[in-house]
């Protein structure tokens, strides 16, 4: 098992089936399933009082370790979210800022265009005044 993995309810520190060594500390048959339906009754009526009350104590400890595991496993995709939304985000503001710089570039050509258009004027005004002004 990894060290980022967290541990199963078929996993134990050993790496064996945490499943089978709860069973084989108990008064319990190694094969033993909680049968389900109307088998049910008939498999509790043939158990004895302390057979039952191990099988509570294993069926609470798996379910505790399944609730364990599912928590941990909403934890990593919750931080696993957290990371691709704030991905998302960088990628958007830096879009953003591309836009806004856009826009400024955008205004800053068209003062120019406008001032090249002025300049244009006003030296085509000056042409045509040194031309009327000056006898050739």
């Amino acid at each position: 098992m990894s060290e980022n993995a967290s541990p199963t309810f078929f996993d134990n520190e050993n790496g064996t089936d945490y499943y089978s060594e709860l069973l084989s500390t108990s008064s319990l048959p190694l094969d033993h399933k909680p049968a389900k339906g109307r088998g049910r009754s008939i498999q509790l009526s043939k158990m004895t009082k302390k057979q039952k009350e191990e099988e509570k104590i294993i069926r609470l400890e798996k379910n505790r370790l399944a609730a364990k595991d599912s928590r941990l496993k909403r934890k990593s995709q919750l931080t696993k979210m957290e990371r691709r939304i704030e991905y998302l985000e960088n990628i958007i503001s830096s879009k953003k800022g591309t836009k806004d710089l856009i826009k400024e570039l955008k205004k800053k050509e068209k003062r120019i265009e406008i001032l090249e258009e002025v300049a244009n004027n006003q030296s085509a005004t000056i042409q045509r005044l040194l031309e009327s002004t000056i006898p050739v």
